[in-house]
C-alpha cells in the first residue's frame, strides 16, 4: 500500500489538491507554469531574461577586466550594448532586485 498513490478529493482554497490524510496541499511539481497567456507577454519576458543576462555578462566581464583576463577594446565593445540597455532601462539596480 506504501506504492498506492494518494487520492485527492479536496481542494485547496488556491485550488491546490489535498490529500485527506493531511491538511497540508500537495503540490504538482512536474506540471509546467505559464508566465504569460499569449505571443505579446512571451516576448516581454524573453526580452527581460536577455537583458537579464547581459547585465550579469557585464558584472563577469568587468571583474575579468580588473583580473586583465578581458582587453579594454573587448570590454569598450560590451559596454556599448549595456549602454542601450540603460537607455530603456533606466535603473538598473532595481530591475535586477525586481527580476532576480
Amino acid at each position: 500500500m506504501a506504492n498506492t498513490p494518494a487520492s485527492f478529493s479536496y481542494l485547496s482554497e488556491f485550488g491546490t489538491p489535498i490529500s485527506p490524510n493531511s491538511s497540508e496541499p500537495n503540490y504538482i511539481l512536474d506540471e509546467e507554469v505559464k508566465l504569460y497567456a499569449n505571443n505579446k507577454e512571451r516576448e516581454k519576458y524573453e526580452n527581460l531574461a536577455d537583458v537579464y543576462a547581459i547585465i550579469i555578462t557585464m558584472e563577469y566581464l568587468e571583474k575579468a577586466y580588473v583580473r586583465d583576463s578581458v582587453s579594454a577594446a573587448e570590454l569598450t565593445q560590451y559596454k556599448t550594448a549595456m549602454n542601450l540597455v540603460s537607455d530603456l532601462i533606466p535603473d538598473l539596480d532595481k530591475f535586477m532586485k525586481d527580476y532576480k
